[in-house]
Order: C-alpha cells, then sequence, then structure tokens
C-alpha cells in the first residue's frame, strides 16, 4: 500500500471538510436595527395610515416587521420582506392623540433573531366620526348566473362624502364605490350588482367609509335566496339612436320551431323578440313614422298565421310571422288617404276576426290570407279594452256607460245589453269553465254574468277592479288600490286578499302552475301561493333598465300586459323598457278556463269549448 499517497488523500478531504463544515456553522445574524418609521405627521380616528420601514440583514435574508403603535397594539407582518427592501404597513386608532410608533425586524427563518427597537415617530389622532351603518335595499331572491342589483344609502355625522362596500355573503366583497366613481354626498343612492353562482340563501351587509377612509359599521344583514327565479335576465328598448319603448303587449308565437315575443313601440314598428331579448325582425306600417303608433295589442291567428293589429293612421294590418305585411284595411297606401281612426285589439275564432275601433263600431273581418274581408260592423260607443268570445262564438265586450254587450258572430245586433253599473268602465270580460262571464268595473264591482244575461252575482272590491283571470277553482282580480283578490267563481266570496305594495295594479295577472304572477304599476313583479297568497317573490325591474319615463294610457284604455314565455319566463311591459324575469320551467302558463290577458299567448281571446 501506498501510504504516502493514502495520507494525502486523507490530509486533502479533511481540508475539505474543514472548509465545508466552518460554512455551514457560520451562525445567521439578526438584521439591523429598522430605520424611523416613515408617515404621516397626523391622520384621523379610524383612517389607516400608512407607514414604511425598512432594514437590512448581513446574509440577505428575508425579514418580517414588528410593530408597536403606541396605543397598546403590537402586531407581526405576515408578509416577509427581501433586506433593503421597503415594508408599507398600516394601522388605525380608535382614540384621538399623540401616539409613539416604533419598529424592530425579526428572520424570518427564525424569529428568535430580531433587531433592535427602531427610533420612533409621532403621529397625532384628530377626531372624526364615521359614517352611520347604511340602508340596504336588496331583493328577495337573486337568479343563480344572473346580475342582481342592490343599493345602499347613509350619511356621515361630520357631514363628509362617503364611499361603500358591499359584503356579498358568499365570501366575496365589492370594491370600495368611491375608487370607481369618488366620493359621494350622503344620502346618495349608491347601485352595486352582484353575481351569485351557486343555490344558496346569503345574507348582505354593507359599510360605508368618510374622505378620510375611515369605515363605519356593517349595516344589519338582508337574508337573500338565490334560485332559479325572481331577478330580470333582460330588458330590452330599440338598438336605435333614439332607444323607442315597447308599448304595447306581448303576444307569444312560434315560427319554424321557434318561440318569439312580438311587441310594437313608439317609433310605429312591430318587433319579433327571441326570448334571450335579442331582436330578430320588425315591420313597419304604411307611414312608419313615429306619430303613427300600434294603438292596438297584438293577437295571433293562428289558422292564417297572422299577426292582428291596430295602427293610429286607421288601418288594421295583418303581418306574417316574419312581419312582413300581408294585407291591411281599408287599404290606402298614401299619408292624405289614411283615416287616423285608430283600432283597438282584436279578439280572434279561427279566421274570424272581432275588433273595435275609435269611431265606436264593433267589427267583424274574415282572414282570407291574402286579404282581409270585412264582413260586418255595429254600433256601440264607448268601447272599452277588448273583446272576447265564448265557445259558441258570441262576442262580448263592455262600454263605458256600465253596458256589457253580447253579440252573435255575424254582429246582426245583440242578443243582449246588460247595465251592470251606470258610468263605470266595464273592463274586458273573461269566461269561465261553464260559460259565465265575469267582468271588473271602474267603481270597484265585480260582477259574474250568466249566459243568458242574468246577473249570478256581484261583490264590491277595494279600487278599480280590472281584468279577471281563473283557474279551474278561483278567480283572481287585482285592483287599484294595489290589491290581489282571489274570490270563488261560483259564488264571489273571498278566498283571501294580499297587499305587498303600495301602488295600484293595472294589468291582469297570470296563472302558472301553482302560482300566480302581478304586475303594478312600479314595475314590481310578485310572486304568490294561489292557494293562500303566500309572497314566493317580488322583482322590482326598475333598477335594471335604463331609468323611469312616464306612463301613457291606450285609445284604448289599457296599458301593456304581462305575458309567459314556454319557459316559464314572464315578460313585463314597463314604463321604460321591456323586462324578462326568470320564472320556473316547471311553471308555464297553466291550463286554467282564463290563466291571462285574453285567455293565452295568442292573445286571440277566444274560451274554450264548456
Amino acid at each position: 500500500m501506498n501510504w504516502k499517497k493514502l495520507s494525502t488523500t486523507v490530509a486533502l478531504c479533511l481540508v475539505l471538510f474543514l472548509v465545508v463544515s466552518g460554512s455551514l456553522c457560520k451562525k445567521l445574524t439578526p438584521p439591523e436595527t429598522p430605520g424611523k418609521p416613515v408617515g404621516p405627521d397626523s391622520t384621523w380616528q379610524g383612517a389607516p395610515a400608512r407607514f414604511e420601514v425598512t432594514t437590512t440583514q448581513a446574509q440577505s435574508k428575508e425579514v418580517r416587521y414588528v410593530m408597536n403603535w403606541g396605543d397598546g397594539k403590537q402586531d407581526t407582518t405576515v408578509a416577509s420582506f427581501a433586506s433593503g427592501a421597503k415594508a408599507s404597513v398600516y394601522h388605525a386608532w380608535s382614540d384621538t392623540g399623540h401616539y409613539k410608533v416604533k419598529a424592530l425586524a425579526i428572520l424570518n427563518d427564525d424569529a428568535t433573531k430580531a433587531s433592535d427597537w427602531s427610533e420612533e415617530a409621532t403621529i397625532r389622532v384628530l377626531p372624526n366620526s364615521p359614517p352611520l351603518p347604511p340602508e340596504i335595499d336588496a331583493p328577495l331572491v337573486a337568479v343563480k348566473n344572473v346580475v342582481a342589483y342592490f343599493s345602499a344609502v347613509t350619511t356621515d355625522p361630520d357631514g363628509n362624502d362617503v364611499g361603500y362596500q358591499f359584503d356579498w355573503g358568499d365570501g366575496k366583497q365589492s370594491v370600495w364605490s368611491d375608487t370607481l366613481v369618488g366620493f359621494l354626498p350622503g344620502n346618495t343612492v349608491w347601485r352595486d350588482t352582484h353575481t351569485y353562482t351557486k343555490l344558496e340563501t346569503v345574507s348582505v351587509r354593507c359599510r360605508a367609509r368618510d374622505v378620510h377612509k375611515t369605515p363605519g359599521p356593517w349595516s344589519d344583514p338582508v337574508q337573500v335566496v338565490v334560485g332559479l327565479a325572481g331577478g330580470v335576465k333582460w330588458w330590452w328598448w330599440t338598438d336605435d339612436e333614439n332607444q323607442y319603448i315597447a308599448t304595447t303587449s306581448a303576444a307569444v308565437i312560434i315560427d319554424e320551431g321557434k318561440e318569439y315575443i312580438v311587441i310594437t313601440a313608439d317609433d310605429g314598428k312591430v318587433y319579433g323578440i327571441d326570448p334571450d331579448g335579442k331582436r330578430r325582425r320588425s315591420g313597419s306600417p304604411v307611414q312608419p313614422e313615429e306619430e303613427n303608433e300600434f294603438e292596438g295589442h297584438p293577437a295571433y291567428c293562428a289558422a292564417t298565421r297572422h299577426l292582428i293589429i291596430g295602427n293610429s293612421d286607421g288601418e288594421l294590418y295583418a303581418f306574417k310571422p316574419s312581419l312582413a305585411k300581408d294585407w291591411h284595411w281599408p287599404g290606402h297606401t298614401h299619408e292624405d288617404s289614411l283615416t287616423y281612426v285608430a283600432w283597438g285589439t282584436a279578439a280572434i275564432n279561427g279566421n274570424k276576426i272581432y275588433v273595435p275601433s275609435e269611431n265606436d263600431s264593433l267589427y267583424y273581418f274574415t282572414d282570407l290570407g291574402t286579404t282581409g274581408r270585412f264582413e260586418a260592423a255595429y254600433y256601440i260607443p264607448g268601447m272599452v279594452d277588448a273583446p272576447v268570445i265564448d265557445a259558441g262564438g258570441y262576442v262580448y265586450i263592455g262600454t263605458g256607460s256600465g253596458q256589457l254587450y253580447k253579440m252573435p258572430p255575424n254582429l246582426a245586433s245583440p242578443v243582449w245589453v246588460k247595465t251592470l253599473q251606470s258610468n263605470s268602465d266595464i273592463h274586458s270580460p273573461a269566461i269561465g269553465s261553464d260559460g259565465t262571464i265575469y267582468c271588473g268595473t271602474s267603481s270597484g264591482r265585480l260582477f259574474a254574468v250568466n249566459q243568458d244575461g242574468t246577473v249570478k252575482w256581484n261583490v264590491a272590491l277595494d279600487g278599480e277592479a280590472y281584468r279577471v283571470v281563473i283557474s279551474p277553482s278561483a278567480l283572481f282580480v287585482a285592483t287599484g288600490s294595489g290589491k290581489l283578490y282571489c274570490l270563488n267563481p261560483a259564488t264571489g266570496s273571498q278566498n283571501w286578499f294580499k297587499q305587498y305594495g303600495t301602488a295600484e295594479i293595472v294589468t291582469s295577472p297570470i296563472l302558472a302552475g301553482d302560482y300566480v304572477y302581478y304586475q303594478d304599476s312600479d314595475d314590481i313583479l310578485y310572486c304568490l301561493r294561489q292557494s293562500d297568497g303566500y309572497l314566493i317573490w317580488s322583482c322590482d325591474c326598475i333598477p335594471y333598465g335604463p331609468g323611469k319615463k312616464a306612463r301613457r294610457g291606450k285609445p284604448d284604455f289599457f296599458e301593456g300586459q304581462p305575458a309567459i314565455l314556454s319557459n316559464g319566463d314572464v315578460v313585463l311591459i314597463g314604463a321604460d323598457v321591456m323586462y324578462c324575469v326568470a320564472g320556473y320551467p316547471e311553471r308555464p302558463l297553466m291550463s286554467a278556463p282564463w290563466p291571462k290577458w285574453q285567455k293565452d299567448a295568442h292573445n286571440s281571446g277566444k274560451a274554450s269549448a264548456w
């Protein structure tokens, strides 16, 4: 063995070991004492003040900082910082006074390695009151994956402007509103939106902070149920620069396997809208000018596949589902020859069309496909609302003098005329499963009339009684006082009544499954259980749209009525736009004697056989 070579190798290994072990055993040193914290000379009560601190460490190890704020509180940064890097730290003082702020540094890898305390910085905390807890407005129900709208308002005791932050209750919070739009004067309503992605019940809170960024306490929580219905899915007006609004009721039709919402707008055009709110088609009358609006509400003649709509230019129009015109009557084509005698809303029996005119005559036409043939007219002064047709083809319409007319299919002369209540508007009738005719009146009375014209019963309601809807076992009617009544259709006795808002109800309810919907004049849609009137949810549509406009009545004395789509969504003709509120797919229009205004999705006004 070569002992000399072996000893040399051992000696080299020993030297290498000593060098390596010496470097490994070198002790970590504490950080250097941080410099004096750099921050403002003064701040406000409750407002977070920002300080910067920095130090170095010999081995360039990361450090954390322990801050002593001088108010009995001390905290350590969660994050670590590189040697020589500036760290920003924040603190808010709850009491006024002068405070001494100092810092020390510890090694991130070994908290026992600490520096000495830094030199102290002094800060003065000035008096300031935080904003009061906001009052918040939240929907009873938010729809999963659909934007929900919220609002909050508060004041600051010192008169300062404020910003808002929502806690959405699903683990997320909004950004402070002042970072988006600046601080707002007290009592200014802040609106914000959030989209929930889970079916759950959440508690929503809001707080405010003033211009000094002093946050106030959280508001009382408001529970919101995240469900599948009860929120606006979309709203619509014309997509041109003028942004005209929908003015008449919606008819819902199927064309080439697709569903369309057909309405008219105050630009004198008729529109076809997809259930997702996209415009697919439009059509115009002879003179598509803004002053020539469609005054009658659309009704669909399924036998000829025509939408029948009356216009203020004096022409009655038949549009194809594509919204191309097939015919119009009397058929004038030049502005100087138009009569400008407006048409009301049609009722349709097969290809027979019955429609009132502003000249106080009820007209009867046969729709021949390419033309409309005038058959007869009968003078009925002061007609109100739309006519309806019973299973035998007889036509009923009310007047402003309190009379109800029953006309034969050929309109030759009345079968009978019944004065229900003098000088009261008789609103558009509804027909029950046994042929009973139900009429609301402007005086607040509701009448049930037999086929022979005798009154079966009448009851007094609180407020003007509008259009009736009828389930297999109950009758529902809304009033101008904001109440919804559920009555026994056989006797008129009251099952229940409910009032959930203060606004009047001028539209007809809709029956969907075991629910009843109604819309008030503030464009709030309510969903109630039919059996007892229990409120399932309400949806205030206005925050979703572009802004409130003045409502306008129609020549035939009623405004756009709500409709329901095959997927259960509810379409409202609002004061500013058309809204689509998420409904229940399993609860489309109820199979009932008269589940909505003008009976069905087509607005035909035609009763089924009894």
